[in-house]
């Protein structure tokens, strides 16, 4: 460069030099003008002239090479300084270390002062709303400005013609001022170019660039900044593809459920820490056998196979099942089996996730017992009375028979509680709770109804439910021999007919209870219907008054 501007200092300073030793040949001819005639004047004069043009042209001519050489010169130089600022930029953008506000700041930053703009920004949009009234109007989430200003992090809501989004009058909240109009500074700019940045495929920024100092922007220019981003929507997007996969990583490797990957065969190829944790297999025992290993023979093959037809059906398979743990211990999992497939449908992998539901069934069935067994004797309690009722009453109607209700009250265990205590009195109730059980059939169902008093939902028969109930007061009036101690107690029974005495549980039981007390009221240590027309049978146990002997 230094030379060619030597050069040009040369031609100059010679031409200045023939100009005057000219200058000095024609005053040197007025002087002598008397020795000559005119025509040889004349044609002096000519000679000199056209040797000065003949020596300004090639002097122009050397000229216009030596600027169209700076010209190549400056742009081979813009260009080669733009393509170091696309790569410290693509150096900025490699690797997922740096968060989007990093990468804007520091994209700033390197246009503005290895290109030597003036200011660049960089406006990042909230997510698009899709406004009726204003389709093509974006507000400002963050704005990035090197060299920035007191007003470089303010908001707002600028409209952009994408079409025209690379002009100045295309993005109009920049026309005339540097980044924002919200303060005092004011700039106007010669050169101001925006180019949009896109996210995954939606618009999500602009980069503008200012200049008032005379900066070049043409054509090859204007391309480079393109190049430049779309370097970063390329980056942007990477950067989004990998926080997608980092997610995806990270509640692959923390989730608390088991998540298993096979190959189309069913061979395992992952696994998560969750799945050791469940089974007790680790990686590397899973890796390549079959999920097979942890079968624990409790479902049928017919129950695989089905599971098997739904996932090939529908992509998907939800459900329950037992398996077995490394150690042998058997476990309840719950979850779903999706297939992945590739664009021709056909499938690349199995995707398990299950989860251990063993503890949360087994808390389940704990709180249904509480809820609808009685905790002392383990009998069902009155709250399970109105599902075994309907239940019982159905099959009665189908086997168009009656079906028989039956209250038992323990005749003055309440003087039992009051003399031994309470705790003496529970381990009675267990007693007689065994007792009852033994004379029942399986079609009959005992349950424990409240304090001392127990209920018997059981087909009706009219020889059977009354031959029940003898058996039912024989047993209770039996010795019973409680901690060292033995006790002789009997029970008292009011019998209900359904549907005569009564349509609903409520009812029957009411009627039942009605005769219960008709029976103490006969001597206790009887039975009575609950009907008029039936009589309690003149049977009563010799045993029906309470003795208590000690040993």
């Amino acid at each position: 460069m230094l030379a060619l501007y030597a050069v040009s200092f040369s031609i100059k300073f010679n031409s200045l030099v023939l100009c005057s030793v000219g200058l000095v040949a024609l005053w040197s001819l007025q002087l002598r003008a008397a020795e000559y005639d005119i025509h040889q004047r004349l044609n002096d004069f000519v000679l000199l002239a056209f040797f000065i043009f003949v020596i300004f042209s090639v002097k122009l001519a050397v000229c216009v090479l030596i600027n169209e050489k700076v010209m190549v010169f400056n742009k081979s130089r813009r260009s080669r300084q733009m393509f170091e600022v696309l790569s410290s930029v693509n150096q900025n953008l490699i690797g997922f270390d740096s968060s989007e506000q990093e990468i804007f700041s520091k994209v700033c930053r390197i246009i503005t002062e290895d290109i030597g703009l003036e200011q660049t920004c960089v406006m990042v949009f909230q997510p698009y709303t899709g406004r009726v009234d204003a389709p093509h109007t974006y507000k400002v989430a963050w704005r990035y400005v090197f060299p920035e200003h007191d007003c470089s992090h303010g908001s707002g809501v600028f409209p952009i013609e994408l079409s025209r989004i690379s002009e100045a009058n295309g993005f109009k909240a920049l026309q005339h001022s540097g980044c924002c109009s919200g303060c005092g500074w004011y700039r106007q700019y010669e050169t101001m170019k925006s180019f949009p940045i896109y996210r995954s495929g939606h618009i999500h920024g602009v980069l503008t660039v200012f200049d008032g100092n005379g900066f070049i922007f043409d054509a090859d220019m204007h391309r480079l900044f393109e190049d430049l981003v779309k370097d970063i929507s390329f980056a942007l997007t990477s950067l989004d593809d990998h926080i997608q996969l980092k997610l995806g990583y990270e509640a692959f490797e923390y989730s608390q459920e088991a998540i298993i990957i096979t190959d189309p065969q069913g061979n395992i190829i992952n696994v998560n820490p969750s799945f050791s944790r469940i089974t007790g297999y680790s990686a590397e025992e899973a890796l390549g056998h079959n999920p097979r290993l942890l079968k624990s023979n409790k479902q049928s093959d017919e129950f695989y196979r089905e599971m098997w037809q739904t996932l090939l059906e529908k992509g998907s398979w939800s459900g329950e099942f037992c398996n077995k743990r490394k150690n042998g211990e058997l476990y309840v999992q719950r979850g779903t089996i999706s297939t992945v497939t590739d664009q021709r449908g056909e499938v690349k992998h199995l995707i398990a996730v299950m989860e251990d539901v063993t503890r949360q069934q087994q808390a389940e069935e704990y709180a249904r017992r509480l809820a609808n067994f009685d905790t002392l004797t383990g009998l069902p309690n009155r709250n399970k009375l109105n599902d075994v009722f309907f239940k019982s009453s159905n099959q009665a109607e189908k086997q168009r028979r009656s079906l028989a209700v039956m209250f038992i009250d323990l005749d003055d265990f309440k003087h039992v509680n009051d003399a031994m205590g309470h705790q003496f009195g529970d381990e009675v109730l267990k007693a007689v709770a065994d007792r009852l059980q033994q004379q029942i059939d399986l079609d009959d169902t005992l349950f424990r109804f409240s304090g001392d008093e127990f209920l018997l939902l059981s087909p009706y028969d009219s020889v059977g439910t009354i031959e029940l109930a003898q058996s039912l007061i024989a047993s209770v009036s039996k010795t019973f021999t409680i901690g060292g101690k033995v006790i002789n107690i009997g029970c008292s029974i009011g019998i209900a007919i359904s549907p005569s005495d009564g349509l609903t549980i409520d009812q029957l039981v009411g009627s039942a209870d009605a005769a219960m007390y008709r029976a103490k009221g006969a001597g206790r240590g009887t039975y009575a219907f609950s009907r008029q027309t039936c009589r309690p049978m003149p049977w009563k146990n010799s045993t029906s008054n309470m003795i208590w002997r000690w040993r």
